[in-house]
């Protein structure tokens, strides 16, 4: 600095700050699994601990850790301009990666990832959680209850102006009242253009202890035979009625199976895994 200037903390925004700071979350998203933090938020240094996290899965980690903005700067002087949550302002809102990513003393969050997994045309796939806010370190009110999928969609043709090409559904529904939510703010239609669906649930309409809500990947509409995709959960739960941070595969009856190490490491190795 020039002697006798000021000096202060300087505010910068757009695309071109953008691209460094998105890349940066998605190597540190890498490394989280790659480092066998998931899913207990301590590196773990053994070799089955580490996962290979495909593209979909580092893309619905950044979309689930979307907080919400006020607005954007204008021209100097010129104030701000409102926005709200998947407008063409904010879109996801601003990566946080807290919002998601579980770390023991800073962030106790619990978080659930489902990679590669594949579902058929027309076939359902349920995932149920239970609250549970003492995995978040205390009782009472807890934090957002969060889901995201996401999935590669095969490409389109050229000049197209819906180019979705398989169609997968994402809904969230409270198992007690019934209500369903559904993603990206599209209303009960659901979204039927974007290979990336996010449902937030407010921390004030998540239920106490035992409440439960079961999200769904619904293969609507698939032009092949059946699709991958990426599923990430956030929140104060117990996933597919476990109570640890364990792995789990849900069955086809609703029920899920734990995993040894063993076992861990063989799925893996498989063509899918859930995480």
């Amino acid at each position: 600095a020039n002697a006798g200037a000021s000096c202060g903390p300087r505010g910068m925004s757009g695309t071109s700050r953008a691209p460094p700071a998105m890349s940066g979350a998605a190597a540190l998203i890498r490394q989280y699994f790659g480092d066998g933090h998931y899913p207990a938020g301590y590196r773990n240094e053994s070799k089955d601990a580490s996962i290979d996290a495909s593209g979909t899965l580092v893309k619905a980690v950044l979309l689930n850790s979307g907080v919400e903005m006020e607005g954007r700067k204008l021209a100097v002087g010129s104030g701000t301009q409102s926005s709200v949550m998947y407008d063409s302002i904010q879109g996801f809102g601003r990566v946080n990666l807290t919002a998601t990513l579980r770390l023991p003393g800073k962030k106790n969050i619990v978080m659930r990832a489902i990679d590669r997994l594949t579902v058929k045309d027309g076939e359902k796939m349920p995932f149920q959680v239970v609250v549970n806010n003492t995995l978040c370190g205390g009782g009472g009110t807890g934090k957002e209850l969060r889901a995201t999928l996401v999935w590669a969609d095969p490409p389109g043709s050229s000049g197209c102006t819906k180019c979705l090409i398989n169609d997968l559904d994402l809904t969230l529904i409270d198992d007690k009242t019934g209500k369903t939510y559904y993603p990206n703010d599209m209303g009960s239609g659901g979204d039927h253009r974007n290979n990336v669906e996010r449902i937030v649930v407010p921390a004030t309409e998540v239920g106490e202890d035992g409440a439960s809500y079961t999200a769904t990947v619904d293969a609507y509409n698939l032009d092949t035979s059946d699709q991958q995709f990426s599923l990430v959960m956030s929140g104060c739960f117990n996933f597919d009625g476990q109570d640890d941070f364990g792995f789990a595969v849900p069955s086809r009856a609703g029920r899920s199976l734990l995993l040894a190490p063993a076992a861990m490491a063989a799925l893996l190795s498989a063509a899918f895994f859930i995480i």
